[in-house]
């Protein structure tokens, strides 16, 4: 289903460039849309997972769209990716990566770890809210499908649609904290 308005988790560490950006979005993001923000990869972590302050998912709704820095203290871009690609129920939600850094090896790494989409961050403030433009532009047109409350994706029930045939990510209704192969370095679980 497309979009007419957007939840982003913007994580981000660094106040500066975390307050243009959110000023960019707030200017051009559709009506009803809103900007979470995360300053590092462990308080992503507790918003994905709705612990803590964001236990109430009414308050502090599933994002639609995650766009992450990657250079934080206390928990990286990286790991959040990671985070989310080792939650197969969240596989439908866009993760953008808006880094200063766009090393080779990060970009290989991001994708790695499911990133949608990588962007250097611009330095200059009109380049830097043409980008987002073209971003939130570009994910307004695509269609995505619905998650539940919790962002897990919703399963059709209707028999004889054409992905049927495809097993649905498995989701035993537990989120997992640390998926196999890494972790938080410094997570206060």
């Amino acid at each position: 289903m497309k979009s007419a308005s957007h939840r982003i988790l913007l994580v981000d560490d660094n106040a500066d460039d975390r307050f243009l950006t959110e000023r960019v979005l707030r200017r051009i993001l559709p009506a009803g849309s809103m900007v979470i923000i995360a300053t590092c990869g462990n308080e992503a972590v507790d918003y994905l997972m709705a612990e803590g302050r964001f236990a109430d998912r009414a308050a502090h709704p599933f994002p639609s769209l995650l766009i992450t820095d990657l250079e934080m203290p206390d928990g990286d871009g990286f790991e959040v990716l990671a985070f989310m690609q080792g939650n197969d129920a969240w596989s439908v939600v866009p993760r953008i990566v808006f880094s200063s850094a766009a090393r080779d090896d990060d970009v290989r790494t991001a994708f790695q770890l499911g990133a949608s989409a990588y962007h250097e961050k611009p330095v200059m403030p009109p380049e830097n809210e043409a980008c987002l433009r073209r971003i939130i532009d570009y994910w307004s047109t695509c269609a995505i499908p619905a998650v539940d409350a919790c962002g897990r994706l919703i399963i059709s029930e209707q028999p004889g649609v054409r992905g049927a045939r495809y097993a649905p990510p498995e989701c035993d209704g537990k989120m997992r904290r640390v998926p196999a192969g890494w972790r938080l370095a410094h997570h206060h679980a």
